[in-house]
């Protein structure tokens, strides 16, 4: 029988993603740029925190921060119908599994809410 990935989850804890960025080229090839981190918090009442954390502002084109932390959210997590974990935020859906190399690992596919792409995050238990 496989692992619930609900009893490898930390609670309480932070789990990062690497360093992201949102980046352009713009105007004639100038290039614009701010990174970030996302944080994911689980908490023991089935709760989940997002926090988008500006790590640089670095070459803004507009206002990609603010727009970036109008991301941080609340929901719900749970396991859908395939046992995965799954988190619907405002913005995207994340339906992922801890690692089997290492379950502080936490990969997920994030399906956009207005957006037809996907992207895939892997966050780190921060230790």
């Amino acid at each position: 029988m496989a692992v619930n990935p609900l009893s490898q989850i930390t609670l309480d804890a932070e789990y990062t993603s690497g360093p992201l960025a949102t980046s352009d080229l713009h105007a004639g090839g100038i290039f614009f740029c701010v990174l970030y981190e996302e944080v994911l918090i689980f908490r023991p009442n089935n709760v989940v925190e997002l926090d988008v954390r500006i790590l640089d502002n670095w070459r803004p084109l507009d206002d990609e921060a603010d727009f970036l932390s109008k991301r941080s959210a609340t929901c719900s997590y749970g396991l859908n119908d395939r046992e995965y974990l799954s988190c619907k935020f405002p913005h995207a859906t994340y339906t992922g599994l801890p690692c089997d190399l290492n379950p502080d690992w936490l990969a997920f596919h994030l399906t956009y809410r207005h957006f037809d792409i996907c992207n895939s995050f892997v966050y780190t238990l921060r230790k």
